[in-house]
């Protein structure tokens, strides 16, 4: 979810935030492992089929889970935002 607009005079809407609080903002950040496995999504992603993998990761089912965590994550985000351009365009029409 990417972070929301507020006007500066207006508190954080922290019930509608996926961490809740503040304080768990650590659990919802990118670690190291997480960046390498989406840089490696993105590089498999943008060959189109053309890059030859290792034997090793072709092969290992572990990777094959990553890159579909890492591609359902990214349609949920894009749908989530789709949505949220949706739900905009509806609020200006009503204005």
């Amino acid at each position: 979810m990417l972070p929301i607009v507020r006007e500066p005079d207006h508190e954080p809407p922290c019930q509608s935030c996926p961490k809740k609080s503040p304080d768990n903002d650590g659990l919802y950040r990118m670690n190291a492992a997480n960046r390498r496995c989406l840089r490696m999504y993105e590089t498999v992603q943008s060959s189109g089929g053309a890059i030859r993998l290792p034997d090793h990761l072709a092969n290992d089912p572990e990777f094959w889970e990553n890159m579909r965590i890492v591609n359902l994550a990214i349609k949920i985000g894009e749908s989530q935002l789709r949505a949220a351009a949706y739900e905009r365009a509806g609020q200006k029409d009503k204005e």
